[in-house]
């Protein structure tokens, strides 16, 4: 009966370690994101800008990531909304093609540097605000890689308590480093 025991006890704390080192060493999210090999982004303007005006804007935009190295294409449309899918004259879409995976990796340039670089760059835009994401990793789960989360104002107290209450979430889940890229 002891020796059962003692075999059942190691098998335990086998099980257990393995299961630690999964805890640890594996992606925590429910898809991790994948490299593959392009990016999508989007640029808005204030409210009613001109299509014109989107268009200087996309101009700015294509001048930025002309300078990051390890992008081998891309394109911008003026008046379509990534993020929505809506036709407005305010809004820009941009497809971003990454070079070869080998020609990046004797560079070092992941992915998740390139994005950096883009979202970094489209800090400089004047009147716009820019950024990249990665498509999901399954088609079809929505236009991005990542998560989702909707805030509720379950008591009517308006737009601006709501706003703080978002701006609060998305600092504090800024600060833990799990998270990047959240915008609202």
């Amino acid at each position: 009966m002891v020796q059962h025991s003692f075999v059942a006890f190691i098998i335990l704390a086998v099980l257990v370690a393995v299961s630690f080192f999964g805890m640890v060493k594996l992606p925590t999210g429910f898809l991790p994101t994948e490299d593959q090999g392009y990016a999508m982004g989007a640029v808005s303007l204030p409210p009613a800008s001109s299509l014109l005006r989107t268009v200087d804007t996309c101009h700015e935009v294509d001048a930025i990531i002309s300078k990051i190295p390890g992008i081998k294409d891309w394109a911008t449309v003026a008046g379509y909304s990534m993020v929505d899918g809506a036709q407005t004259s305010d809004s820009a879409a941009i497809w971003v093609v990454f070079d070869e995976w080998e020609k990046r990796s004797k560079e070092k340039l992941t992915q998740d540097k390139i994005l950096m670089d883009l979202n970094m760059g489209f800090m400089q835009l004047k009147e716009a605000r820019g950024f990249v994401f990665v498509p999901p990793a399954i088609m079809g789960l929505g236009t991005m890689g990542g998560f989702e989360m909707k805030l509720q104002d379950r008591d009517n107290s308006g737009a601006e308590v709501l706003q703080e209450a978002i701006s609060v979430v998305m600092e504090q889940a800024n600060k833990t480093g799990a998270v990047m890229g959240l915008n609202s």
